[in-house]
């Protein structure tokens, strides 16, 4: 059965690359018909031009010549004659002959000037005088006869006619009345200038095609000038035009229009369809042949591929069997080799992953002894280094060392994750980034080391300067803050010399971040900066700074100003300006970060107090305005929250329960108090972090939904709990209780 299965789909796909040949043979094809259309406009455009330049020339010609004869003094003066004539008269009309004959001689595309003169009622040409009617009745055809008598008997106007004579010529013939006095009577005469003969049609002798193509030229009006013996459309010509193609008795024809620039007459061109498509007969027989061939040999071929191609399969999963266990068969023989190809890649990853995270581990603790100052478990430092793959570009090192502040916006939406797995991401990304900008230049690790993530560079030239540091470390905790929402501060060692100074460099790295002196998010501390400006340690370390902001967030302004007044006391003690400036610089950093989160006039209570502050002149003043500032900080905080914090977020976790977004920074958000020290505090007063006593919660409130109800399912109770999905929901039930839903419920109902 599985076998009929694979062949089946072979069978189709080999199907289906015959009919996509053919599809594309049949989409050639058509093309190929189009290419042959556009081929023939082409051939037709390429005809028009010509016929149009020499065309063009004729009409131009023939309208400058016409002008410049119609200007002429002597064809004025002659006009105006009559009969009887006198001997001053004949001399007029002989001199205006020979002038005519003057003009004749200098054309190039046209034939000759005839003047019509009405009053004399004769023709006026370069071999001579002759009566109109007899010259009409003598020269043309009674259709070119008819035309002429009807523009003369007419109210003349400017035109250009297409004349045949008796003998067959061809020819244009441009009409331009001539006016005498003032230009606003009746025209008593007229200059005709003639084109030499077009009979044979213009530009043929230029164009070798195969395809025959018949035109015609149109004036302003669509009335046909001129056209080819072949064109046979007259009346239905504008309806031909519009359409672009025209049937008629003699066939089907395709109808291209082009329009001169220089003189307005458009030009109409016929190539007829049988003779476009008749070149691709051959084309359509190839095409057909190749068809019915392309299914014959496609058949053939089939067959023999899919008995030679099956084969294989069956080595293959005669191989994979043991791989594949003991469950139910695939669909077919590919769903079989796929899920014993997944067993072992999947065996194959967990088993990398562990030795990856075993190396990885090994590699963290080698680094973290080389931090601390510790030895590598018997063996040397060079053997261990080797053994985990640990490669050192010189014998400089630097420390940076980076104190997470704040990741709440990187997991913003994440739910019911604890703070270790929080803590792991954020080192893996840091990991990346600070590993991958430090060895653009040295060799660098992110090390953990149980409280701050260190990032240990081996420097690979002795020109490395500290501020180079110092700009990878600012770089990066931009970067973490605007790429993932991460705000961190970090503090760089100096560089030290050989696998002793490692340890170093930690100590002062360590120890300026103890002693940041500029406080707030993402800050750089350099070592060099942040030595102790007396003997004994700085006076508002690290420790000092959590514990007056512990303080003023639980509004314990006894505690807080007390806390203060000792700082302050111990800063004058120390008789130095220099200490007293940092010390009062430092914890109005720190009181101003905590007044960004009160209300506007707290903050406006506190900016007027830093202001005498900046501006201090005595130590003195300068504590009264930290007491008053600690104050008013406290003041806002203790009327904001008159309970514990244990409580607050207990009564918060138990309103907003059900939220999916409930988590520890949508509570720091809400309740006003800084991430950290909510954190800590809460873990202090209750003995366990926030998000596992929100999943505590959540799981008792779902024991008693399960008690109340048997019929709601696994995921509408952890909808009900605040879970977005039944795995996260079970997930930490089990964690809570030891056992899933389903068999709590079971218990229950018992």
């Amino acid at each position: 059965m599985l076998r009929k299965s694979v062949l089946f789909k072979w069978f189709l796909s080999y199907c289906a690359v015959i009919a996509l040949s053919l599809v594309l043979m049949v989409v050639f094809f058509f093309q190929s018909q189009t290419i042959v259309r556009r081929q023939a406009a082409d051939i037709s455009r390429i005809y028009v031009a010509k016929v149009m330049e020499e065309s063009d020339g004729i009409i131009k010609e023939s309208i400058t010549s016409s002008n410049l004869m119609s200007q002429s003094a002597l064809l004025g003066s002659s006009l105006a004659l009559a009969y009887p004539l006198e001997a001053e008269g004949y001399r007029m009309v002989r001199g205006l002959v020979e002038e005519i004959q003057k003009h004749s001689l200098v054309l190039r595309s046209c034939e000759e000037i005839i003047v019509y003169h009405k009053n004399l009622d004769m023709m006026l040409t370069p071999d001579g005088v002759m009566g109109t009617q007899e010259y009409i009745n003598y020269k043309y055809d009674s259709n070119t006869a008819d035309r002429l008598w009807r523009w003369i008997e007419g109210s003349p106007a400017p035109a250009l006619l297409s004349l045949t004579e008796k003998n067959g010529i061809h020819y244009f013939a441009y009409m331009l009345p001539v006016l005498v006095g003032d230009g606003t009577g009746e025209p008593t005469g007229a200059v005709i200038v003639k084109s030499k003969e077009v009979s044979g049609g213009f530009a043929k002798q230029n164009i070798s095609s195969r395809l025959h193509v018949e035109y015609a030229i149109l004036d302003e009006y669509d009335n046909v000038i001129f056209a080819s013996q072949g064109f046979r459309l007259q009346g239905e010509l504008r309806q031909a035009i519009e359409q672009g193609e025209v049937n008629t008795a003699e066939g089907r024809y395709m109808v291209l229009t082009e329009q001169s620039n220089e003189t307005g007459k458009q030009y109409v061109t016929l190539i007829s369809y049988d003779e476009v498509w008749g070149t691709l007969q051959l084309l359509r027989i190839g095409a057909l042949l190749l068809a019915l061939l392309m299914i014959l040999m496609g058949g053939v071929m089939i067959y023999y591929i899919l008995k030679y191609n099956y084969s294989p399969v069956k080595r293959i999963l005669a191989r994979l069997a043991p791989a594949m266990g003991n469950g139910a068969p695939a669909v077919d023989e590919f769903d079989s080799i796929d899920r014993g190809i997944q067993n072992i890649r999947v065996e194959k990853e967990q088993y990398q992953s562990i030795v990856q995270r075993q190396n990885r581990q090994l590699k963290n603790n080698v680094l973290r002894r080389l931090l601390m100052g510790e030895d590598t478990i018997g063996r040397s430092i060079e053997e261990a280094l080797d053994t985990y793959g640990i490669t050192f570009t010189g014998d400089l090192f630097v420390v940076i060392l980076f104190y997470l502040e704040d990741c709440s916006a990187l997991f913003a939406g994440e739910e019911n994750i604890d703070e270790q797995e929080m803590r792991r991401t954020v080192q893996f990304v840091l990991q990346n980034v600070t590993e991958e900008l430090a060895a653009e230049n040295n060799r660098g690790y992110l090390v953990d080391t149980g409280q701050m993530p260190a990032l240990l560079i081996s420097v690979s030239k002795e020109t490395e300067s500290q501020q180079a540091f110092e700009a990878l470390a600012r770089y990066t905790v931009e970067l973490m803050k605007e790429e993932f929402g991460v705000l961190c501060s970090a503090s760089v060692s100096t560089l030290e010399h050989s696998y002793k100074g490692i340890a170093i460099a930690y100590r002062e790295a360590l120890s300026a971040m103890e002693l940041k002196l500029v406080l707030g998010s993402g800050m750089v501390i350099l070592a060099e900066e942040a030595q102790p400006t007396q003997e004994g340690g700085y006076l508002f370390s690290f420790e000092r700074q959590q514990r007056l902001m512990n303080y003023v967030n639980s509004g314990d302004e006894t505690d807080a100003v007390g806390f203060v007044q000792k700082i302050m006391e111990e800063a004058a003690q120390a008789n130095s300006i220099d200490m007293l400036r940092f010390v009062v610089m430092d914890v109005t950093a720190t009181l101003a970060k905590l007044a960004d989160g009160t209300d506007e006039t707290t903050r406006q209570a506190f900016e007027h107090i830093k202001e005498k502050l900046v501006n201090m002149e005595t130590a003195a003043g300068a504590r009264e305005n930290l007491i008053q500032a600690t104050s008013v900080l406290c003041a806002y905080n203790s009327a904001k929250s008159s309970q514990r914090i244990r409580s607050r977020v207990i009564a918060f976790v138990q309103e907003h329960y059900t939220e999916p977004e409930l988590s520890v920074g949508v509570i720091a958000e809400q309740l006003g108090i800084y991430y950290s020290y909510l954190s800590g505090a809460f873990k202090e007063q209750h003995g366990g972090g926030i998000l596992e006593y929100i999943n505590s919660y959540r799981v008792e409130k779902a024991k008693e939904l399960m008690k109340r109800s048997q019929r709601l399912t696994v995921d509408e109770i952890a909808a009900e709990v605040g879970y977005t999905n039944a795995k996260t929901f079970t997930r930490c039930f089990k964690k809570q209780t030891g056992i899933t839903p389903a068999q709590y419920r079971n218990t229950a109902q018992q």
